[in-house]
């Protein structure tokens, strides 16, 4: 079973590295009750430009590439209830790819009647006063980690009339940070049996 952490790097400075060993530490020890490896010994960045820093990995292996990198930023969105779990960043995302319809739609997953995130950002709103986040994401991402641990966010049961009420969304995730969406559209809802 491979597990994946995709890391940003700005002019061969990797950004966040902490984030993403503890993220890995806790997704080894959880799935095979061992050490994770350390991401350290194996980078060796582009001393230019900007890459997706890819890493493969489980137990004992751990596999790097840089891809040149440039940012996606969504503004359509569509709410899909299901019951799909991804505790862990998995190698195989199977499971949230048949959750998009159309490619430039981006799914916003709905569980037990709360939101959780996309397929490839946790997700925030604007309440007026402060940005929350939920409480229960489908995946604990790193930006998301960082930002709760700076006091920037606040979490929160966000249901889809608060989505819907929200004066403007964020998105964030390692690659693209956290970025503000002030005018965004939702598809009608899709309630798929996953």
């Amino acid at each position: 079973m491979k597990l994946l952490e995709t890391l940003l790097c700005i002019d061969g400075v990797i950004k966040h590295q902490n984030y993403h060993q503890a993220r890995m530490q806790q997704s080894v020890h959880a799935l095979f009750g061992m050490n994770a490896p350390h991401i350290a010994p194996h980078l060796a960045p582009p001393k230019k430009g900007t890459f997706r820093v890819r890493i493969i990995y489980d137990a004992h292996t751990l596999e790097v590439s840089y891809i040149p990198y440039t940012p996606v930023f969504l503004n359509t969105f569509a709410p899909v209830h299901t019951h799909i779990t991804y505790a862990h960043k998995f190698f195989d995302r199977s499971a949230l790819e048949a959750l998009k319809t159309h490619t430039h739609i981006e799914p916003i997953i709905i569980k037990n009647g709360l939101i959780t995130d996309t397929t490839i950002a946790n997700i925030a709103i604007w309440d007026g006063f402060k940005w929350l986040t939920p409480r229960i994401p489908l995946l604990y991402g790193t930006t998301r980690a960082r930002l709760l641990d700076e006091k920037k966010l606040t979490l929160a049961d966000i249901d889809l009339s608060m989505l819907c009420c929200a004066p403007k969304i964020a998105m964030m995730n390692a690659l693209t940070g956290f970025y503000e969406i002030p005018i965004f559209t939702l598809e009608p809802l899709k309630d798929l049996s996953c």
